[in-house]
């Protein structure tokens, strides 16, 4: 073929370098932020850090035992059997660890500390119980199972600065909710 249709199609995607491209101008005003959105919105912070927003709730995650395995962790090791107390690791069962990343919102099934007394409050509220939450979340406790690992009411009114008779109602508190979270993870297992 010597000579070229004359169509507006074939122009527009073939064109003669004789004579020169048209210039289409776009019909949409310049963006103002063109040359700001190209870049990091948050240039204090690295790409792969995106700063957390505040969402329904605060998201605290459980702690991660970073020195120990899942396949070494004595609450898995005493539930195999052994035909010696000195078992070598050779006898033991090989464990294959998952790939997957730890679902952290599955490693603490007990309430938060801040959630469960701000519930609590609503049903007594003459206790006055969320002024104690900046003094946990202070003191690093943050589930309420860490609760009862502070031990008697004492320790917690040492501790928290909490009155006694607010310490013992809680600690009952604790105990109840955390029975009724075994008794349906109980229940979900079987």
């Amino acid at each position: 073929m010597q000579t070229p249709p004359k169509a507006a199609l074939f122009a527009t995607f073939f064109r003669n370098f004789d004579v020169p491209a048209p210039v289409f101008m776009s019909q949409a005003p310049a963006n103002p932020m063109g040359p700001y959105m190209t870049g990091n919105p948050f240039p204090f912070m690295p790409w792969g850090m995106p700063p957390s927003f505040p969402g329904p709730g605060p998201m605290t995650p459980a702690p991660v035992d970073t020195n120990s395995s899942h396949a070494s962790s004595s609450s898995h090791l005493s539930a195999l059997p052994s035909s010696s107390s000195h078992a070598s690791t050779s006898s033991l069962p090989s464990i294959i660890l998952s790939s997957d990343p730890p679902d952290m919102a599955a490693a603490n099934p007990y309430a938060e500390i801040s959630t469960f007394l701000t519930d609590l409050s609503c049903h007594h509220p003459r206790r006055n119980l969320p002024q104690y939450i900046p003094r946990f979340e202070d003191l690093d406790f943050y589930n309420i199972d860490e609760i009862l690992k502070l031990g008697t009411a004492a320790e917690l009114t040492r501790l928290i600065d909490i009155s006694a008779g607010n310490a013992a109602f809680l600690l009952v508190q604790v105990k109840t909710e955390m029975k009724r979270v075994d008794r349906i993870i109980r229940a979900s297992k079987v």
